[in-house]
């Protein structure tokens, strides 16, 4: 059984985005944020996210009422379903050795100030 899963965001919204090919840079600023799918909707104050991406790095910053996170990368995350899919190839092709032909990095951190209050 499959259910929607689209996912509904409404707001107040000042954006900013930035095209310098390859590179692509961008930011969303938010107040009366409310996100819903068909089971389940969370409702924030305020938002901040900004993105930088482009071929040497990528970096993504996030900001609510209750949280903080950030991610960064010595590589463009847009990339990153194909990193991770020759990545699994290469373990599951030699499971007797794995051998890194490149140095990627990945760092996620995310803070909490309360818990999460979903309404159903």
């Amino acid at each position: 059984m499959h259910g929607d899963s689209t996912l509904s965001i409404s707001g107040d919204f000042k954006s900013k985005l930035i095209l310098n090919q390859p590179s692509l840079e961008g930011s969303v600023e938010g107040i009366s944020i409310l996100l819903r799918n068909q089971s389940t909707k969370y409702l924030l104050d305020t938002m901040t996210f900004q993105a930088m991406l482009s071929p040497t790095g990528s970096e993504l910053d996030y900001y609510s009422d209750n949280e903080k996170g950030k991610l960064v990368s010595n590589f463009d995350i847009r990339d990153s379903q194909d990193i991770i899919q020759k990545w699994i190839g290469t373990i599951f092709n030699k499971a007797d050795t794995v051998s890194a032909t490149s140095s990627r990095l990945l760092i996620s951190t995310s803070k909490r100030k309360t818990p999460v209050s979903f309404n159903y």
